[in-house]
């Protein structure tokens, strides 16, 4: 069985570079996604905190396609708005996971001069979109942070609260699991 990412959150980088500190970021939006998804039930997954709201699980869905943006940005490919379905089948928590991860590495290994040749690339109402990498930091980046806060309100609001023993601050379980 393949481990899936950020059950704790990887050790840190030995170096505050601008990669490193953006990998960083996406480490963290990992290990909370990861400990907010865990353990869901189909109930809360239905769970919505109002008749016009996404339920618990189509909120997954959107952060699995803001992750899926930020891949895209880079890799130099162009996301199309609307965004596309999710492929039946598809184990939405756990190719999020990976994507994060994938997202973090590239990110990481990266010549922290390059940054700034990544772009946001777009295809939305037969036009094409480019905007700097700096948009997919406080747009996707942090709307996937945003969004995993939702869904560890709207589960403590189900009935079923995320694992207290989850230390954002350190990274780790607190009851060592």
């Amino acid at each position: 069985m393949t481990m899936i990412p950020f059950r704790a959150i990887p050790d840190a980088p030995n170096s505050y570079t601008s990669a490193a500190i953006l990998s960083r970021m996406l480490d963290g939006l990992g290990y909370r996604f990861y400990w907010a998804s865990e353990g869901l039930t189909d109930e809360v997954l239905e769970y919505r905190a109002g008749a016009t709201g996404r339920s618990v699980g189509e909120t997954i869905g959107h952060v699995y396609n803001l992750v899926q943006m930020i891949e895209y940005a880079l890799s130099g490919r162009t996301y199309p708005i609307p965004e596309p379905d999710i492929p039946e089948g598809l184990d939405v928590r756990v190719e999020t996971l990976n994507a994060i991860k994938r997202a973090s590495e590239a990110i990481r290994d990266t010549d922290p001069e390059r940054i700034g040749d990544w772009k946001a690339r777009f295809h939305m109402g037969g036009n094409d979109l480019e905007f700097p990498f700096w948009n997919m930091i406080n747009g996707p980046m942090c709307d996937a942070v945003y969004h995993t806060g939702q869904i560890v309100a709207y589960r403590r609001a189900a009935g079923l609260p995320m694992d207290p023993t989850v230390n954002v601050f350190t990274g780790h379980n607190d009851a060592g699991a």
